[in-house]
């Protein structure tokens, strides 16, 4: 069983690990890259839906409706890049979820345990993650409390096997998710096999937890030699 600060120390030497890997790749044979498909993500957003719906069938009211195309280009016209159209996508679903940490006695997890941010809260968030981490091509759609979920807007720095992967930024910069697509898998299953509830305890089974998050993310965990 992993408390959330354990499961982020886990996570941050998984990183470290994947790093070096990623370095002993380039000097042998190329890998390839693994490529982001904006077109997969609502369907896995509405798998997700149904899941967390069976575990909470009034969970829908908690979401925001979704954006339109216009709103989202509006809402991120200065941003110094094009939003990646997986997050188009995903805002266009859902625009993030009425109870996030900041302002709620019972925020909603969905993703592990970071809320979704509504599209105008992460734009305030992004400006913070700039500031602090001089990441500015990250966009960040999740957060708990100093600790953000960003989608790279290009191949991760330290492993280029990565188009568009999902990044956990918390005391450190780590891969978490090698798209947002496996992200959108592995939360999922966490759902369906009740290793997450989208409120409840910190506390999860780790040994199903590790294993669903390897089977959408082969080698990750492998890499790390993590017990």
């Amino acid at each position: 069983m992993l408390s959330r600060r354990a499961f982020i120390k886990t996570i941050i030497v998984a990183g470290s690990a994947i790093a070096l890997s990623s370095c002993q790749n380039r000097r042998g044979n190329p890998v390839n890259q693994v490529r982001s498909n904006a077109d997969e993500i609502k369907p896995k957003l509405d798998k997700m839906l149904a899941v967390l719906r069976s575990k909470r069938p009034n969970i829908e009211n908690d979401f925001l409706p979704g954006l339109s195309s216009d709103e989202i280009k509006k809402l991120t016209s200065n941003l110094p890049f094009s939003l990646p159209p997986e997050l188009e996508r995903l805002y266009m679903w859902r625009n993030g979820t009425r109870n996030i940490w900041m302002d709620s006695a019972e925020p909603l997890f969905i993703f592990r345990d970071h809320s979704f941010l509504p599209l105008q809260q992460a734009m305030k968030e992004r400006d913070n993650i700039v500031k602090y981490y001089s990441t500015p091509e990250v966009f960040p759609f999740a957060s708990n409390q100093g600790s953000y979920l960003v989608l790279s807007t290009k191949p991760f720095p330290y492993d280029k096997r990565f188009e568009r992967p999902v990044i956990n930024i918390f005391q450190g910069i780590t891969l978490f998710f090698f798209s947002l697509s496996t992200m959108l898998d592995t939360v999922t299953e966490w759902t369906e096999r009740n290793v997450h509830k989208p409120y409840g305890s910190e506390r999860v089974d780790g040994t199903l937890e590790k294993e669903i998050w390897e089977k959408h993310n082969p080698g990750w965990l492998q890499e790390s030699h993590i017990k």
